[in-house]
């Protein structure tokens, strides 16, 4: 028997608890997202819809996979930073399991300056997931890193993490 796939109550009140109290909340609430009466998980089926309401709304002259990166980003703002882009990464597996129970995430890394994440189910939300890598590799204490994915499997996404070296670390300056 397969477990049924669910998303925290936790995320989900650190993602939407601050539309509480907003016109969406009403509309999120006829869509089964009552946020004045949060569950501690939830059908992971229902965070796709409950996510593009939100950021329609949030950012509505922008595409949905914009909006949607564009959510991603400013959630991982609202987390800690000043943690090294190796921390980061290295983390992401276990933060990401806080998420819920529908995806497995692993990281590897690929020299000093790359790390490649697999997500193998991104609840077909991959552009809020590129955002939330964006936001929480921007708030690490080394340079930004570029990050870009590509789809993987049928719902899963692959994301590249790269940081351009300085020229000290490259060789090419002085040390």
């Amino acid at each position: 028997m397969q477990a049924e796939r669910r998303v925290s109550g936790r995320f989900v009140e650190w993602i939407f608890g601050s539309a509480k109290g907003e016109a969406v909340a009403q509309a999120l609430r006829g869509a089964g997202l009552d946020l004045d009466a949060l569950s501690p998980d939830y059908p992971a089926e229902r965070l796709p819809q409950w996510l593009s309401m939100l950021s329609e709304v949030r950012h509505p002259q922008a595409s949905r996979a914009e909006a949607l990166r564009r959510m991603g980003f400013e959630a991982a703002l609202r987390g800690s930073g000043g943690k090294t882009l190796d921390e980061v990464m290295s983390a992401l597996p276990a933060n990401t399991e806080r998420i819920g129970n529908f995806f497995d995430v692993s990281v590897r890394e690929h020299g000093p300056h790359r790390y490649v994440a697999h997500f193998d189910d991104t609840a077909f939300v991959p552009t809020f997931f590129l955002g939330v890598l964006q936001g929480v590799t921007s708030t690490s204490s080394t340079r930004p890193a570029e990050v870009t994915w590509s789809p993987e499997g049928l719902s899963g996404a692959r994301y590249d993490v790269t940081v351009t070296p300085s020229p000290c670390e490259a060789g090419r300056g002085p040390g």
